[in-house]
């Protein structure tokens, strides 16, 4: 399941039910970035609205956004310095871990609870293709 698609399909669940989908490939890739300039630019990043304050009718507040910092601007600070580290050894394999294997990335229960809305196996699957279980046909 691609990025794109994954997001489409929890559209319906969020609508419903609320909630936040972050997708952390448009703010925070492989490399470190300092140029804030990178951030802004990307279309459908919501950089400039947590990180500079600016205005996105598109956004709802997160769930955790009061809990980040005690005023705006510490908060808007916060994000900046959030976005700019560069992602550990263990968080970067679990996110290229996600991406190859199309399952969410995210603390277990919100991992669980996307799994089964969105109908994705948490479980690995054997590699290669599966094998058919009728027995071959006889030719004559």
């Amino acid at each position: 399941m691609t990025p794109v698609n994954g997001c489409l399909a929890a559209l319906p669940h969020l609508t419903t039910n609320g909630g936040a989908l972050i997708t952390v490939g448009s703010e925070v890739s492989d490399s470190f970035a300092p140029l804030m300039s990178i951030y802004v630019a990307y279309p459908w990043s919501s950089y400039a609205a947590h990180a500079l304050g600016e205005l996105n009718l598109l956004l709802s507040e997160l769930p955790c956004w009061s809990l980040v910092g005690t005023t705006e601007e510490g908060r808007q600070v916060h994000w900046r310095t959030w976005v700019q580290t560069p992602l550990s050894e263990r968080e970067l394999a679990g996110v290229r871990r996600s991406v190859t294997s199309g399952r969410p990335f995210g603390a277990a229960p919100w991992v669980e609870i996307m799994a089964a809305t969105l109908g994705v196996r948490l479980e690995a699957r054997p590699r290669g293709r599966p094998r058919k279980n009728a027995p071959p046909r006889k030719m004559n």
